[in-house]
Formats: C-alpha cells, sequence, structure tokens
C-alpha cells in the first residue's frame, strides 16, 4: 500500500493487493445459480481488474469494478481495453477510481464480489450504505467474500442471510420482502429455510 498513491482518508484500511484464483471467482459465480443478465457485477476493491475480467465471461448486465488506487485502477482500465477476447460476453465493463464510502451503490439487482480488500470499519460503512440504499430500492443483493476475514461483520447483518454454498467463499444474500434476521423461535428457523 505505501508504494500507492493513495488520496483516501481511509488508506489505514486497505489490503494489500493481491490477485484472485480465475477459477475461485468462476466458481463462485456458478454456485449462485442466477439469471446473469438480472444482475450487475461489482468487485469491491477490484485491483487490476482480474475478476472483471472472469465475470465478462458471464452475461452480466455490468461488470464494475471499484478501485481507491488511481495506478491499480489504471492497470484495471487497460486490462480491460486490451482482453476484449472470444469469451467475454458482458459488453459493458468498466472499471472506476473510487474510495469505496463514497461511491454510490447501482440501484439493480447486484452481486458484489470482495477478496478481503478493505478493514472491518469500511466494510461497516459500506454495508451501511447498502443497507440505506435498500430502503430506497429494494433488489436482491448478492455478496460474495473470498478470503472472509471480517465475515462476522456479515453475519452480524439482520438483513442478510449467509447461504451454505460449496464455495471457497463466505455468500450472503439479500431478497426482497424477505423477513429480517432476529430470535423468531423454532417456526420462524424452518419457515425462513423453506
Amino acid at each position: 500500500m505505501w508504494q500507492l498513491s493513495i488520496d483516501s482518508p481511509h488508506m489505514a484500511e486497505g489490503v494489500r493487493y493481491q490477485a484472485c484464483d480465475p477459477d475461485w471467482i468462476r466458481h463462485c459465480i456458478e454456485s449462485l445459480a442466477i439469471n446473469y443478465g438480472d444482475f450487475v457485477f461489482v468487485d469491491l476493491g477490484s485491483g487490476k481488474g482480474r475478476a472483471l475480467l472472469v465475470a465478462s465471461e458471464y452475461p452480466f448486465r455490468s461488470v464494475v469494478g471499484v478501485e481507491f488506487s488511481p495506478e491499480l485502477n489504471a492497470i484495471a482500465v487497460d486490462n480491460i481495453r486490451k482482453c476484449r477476447n472470444l469469451h467475454r460476453r458482458c459488453a459493458d465493463v468498466s472499471s472506476v477510481c473510487c474510495d469505496v464510502v463514497f461511491w454510490k451503490m447501482p440501484a439493480r439487482n447486484t452481486v458484489f464480489f470482495l477478496y478481503n480488500p478493505f478493514g472491518e470499519c469500511v466494510l461497516r460503512r459500506v454495508l451501511e450504505a447498502l443497507r440505506a440504499s435498500l430502503k430506497l430500492c429494494e433488489r436482491c443483493i448478492y455478496i460474495v467474500y473470498c478470503n472472509p476475514v471480517h465475515a462476522a461483520v456479515l453475519d452480524s447483518q439482520s438483513f442478510l442471510e449467509r447461504l451454505d454454498l460449496p464455495t471457497v467463499a463466505a455468500v450472503y444474500r439479500h431478497v426482497p420482502n424477505a423477513r429480517p434476521k432476529g430470535n423468531f423461535g423454532d417456526a420462524g428457523r424452518r419457515s425462513r429455510r423453506d
């Protein structure tokens, strides 16, 4: 991080850059069993754009990276430009240089991908912003959290349900009009699983 010129009050919360295995990304995306065209794919802390390129192999409505390092974002933009291969099935792929705390979330069904990009404080701020955006526009949300160092923060969110999927990531979902988590007794626990 110290080698990058980052202008953000949250720089101390950034986690060192590390690329994610493309097969992990594919496995996580395919485990969701969703209609890709109904979703935007967003990589928070997108680095050089590997997850964006892998996600573009699926027919998402759009694929967006959010990266607060200008240097890494420039590499991602260049990689997106260069890698227009036969496997690309999403035409709308982009990367923006922005601190995720200040980035405006899409008002569409979204798959958020995180490879442990930031610390607990920023993660809490992102989840607060997501909860607020859901109050304005209810939609379906998936969060795919690889290397889930702060999974307990997501586990504590009443608007998210952790899914038991055979992936290397912790996967969470918000479904519109779903009953919030809480102490509902045995009957409530059974009905949420059905």
